[in-house]
C-alpha cells in the first residue's frame, strides 16, 4: 500500500518527462501485479475457497477483466475474441482465484502470440483460452506447469518472465478441484482448457 501510494503521488507530479512517466507507469503495473499475487496466495490458504470476500460468476469475472486483456492484445495488433455459450455456468466462485487463472492464461497467450488472435471460450463446465502463437513442443509439454520453468520461445524472443504464471494457475485449479489441460502444436498455437463441475 505504501509503495502503491508513493508511486501514485509521484505519477501525479507535473515535472516528469515522458521517459520518467513510462517508468512510473511500469512501477504501477508491477505494484498492482504484486497486490494481485498477494491476494491469490492469501486466498489459496483458505479452507473454504467459495466463502471468500469476493465471489462471482465466471462470466462476470471475464467481463471485469476483458478491458485489460483487450488493451494488451490491441497494443500487439492482436484480435481478442470472447465467446460465451448460452449454457454457461452460473455458479459463483472465488473471484480472486478464478481471475488469477484467467489472467495468467490470457496474458501468457497475448505475450507469446505474434499475430492473429487470442480467444476465450466459456461453456457449461469449462473455459478455454486459445491462441495462434508459436506453440509448445512435445518435449516441453511435460514441464509447462513446473514452477520456474520457461519455454524456449520465451527465452529466444527475450520475453520477460519468471516461469510462475502457469504454475500458479495449476495450483489454483488444484485448490478448486478443477482440471487444467493443454493442447499445442509448434507453429499453430496453444489451447488451455479448464474443466469443473
Amino acid at each position: 500500500t505504501v509503495m502503491s501510494t508513493s508511486i501514485e503521488l509521484l505519477g501525479n507530479s507535473a515535472n516528469l518527462n515522458e521517459h520518467e512517466r513510462q517508468i512510473v507507469s511500469r512501477a504501477q503495473r508491477t505494484a498492482s501485479r504484486m497486490r494481485e499475487l498477494l491476494g491469490v496466495f492469501l486466498n489459496l490458504v483458505r479452507q473454504d475457497h467459495n466463502q471468500a470476500e469476493k465471489i462471482a460468476e465466471i462470466a462476470e469475472i471475464v467481463e471485469e477483466n476483458e478491458p485489460l486483456w483487450k488493451r494488451d492484445s490491441e497494443a500487439k495488433g492482436l484480435q481478442l475474441i470472447v465467446e460465451i455459450h448460452n449454457d454457461v455456468c452460473r455458479d459463483k466462485f472465488n473471484a480472486i482465484l478464478v481471475a488469477s487463472v484467467f489472467n495468467n492464461l490470457v496474458f501468457n497467450a497475448i505475450r507469446y502470440t505474434g499475430k492473429g488472435f487470442v480467444k476465450v471460450v466459456l461453456g457449461k463446465n469449462f473455459f478455454s483460452v486459445l491462441d495462434t502463437g508459436a506453440g509448445i513442443s512435445a518435449q516441453e509439454k511435460e514441464r509447462i506447469f513446473d514452477q520456474g520453468y520457461r519455454g524456449k520461445q520465451g527465452v529466444l524472443q527475450g520475453i520477460v518472465g519468471y516461469g510462475l504464471g502457469l504454475s500458479i494457475a495449476s495450483r489454483v485449479c488444484d485448490a478448486l478441484n478443477w482440471q487444467i489441460a493443454m493442447e499445442s502444436q509448434e507453429g499453430t498455437g496453444t489451447t488451455f482448457t479448464v474443466t469443473f463441475g
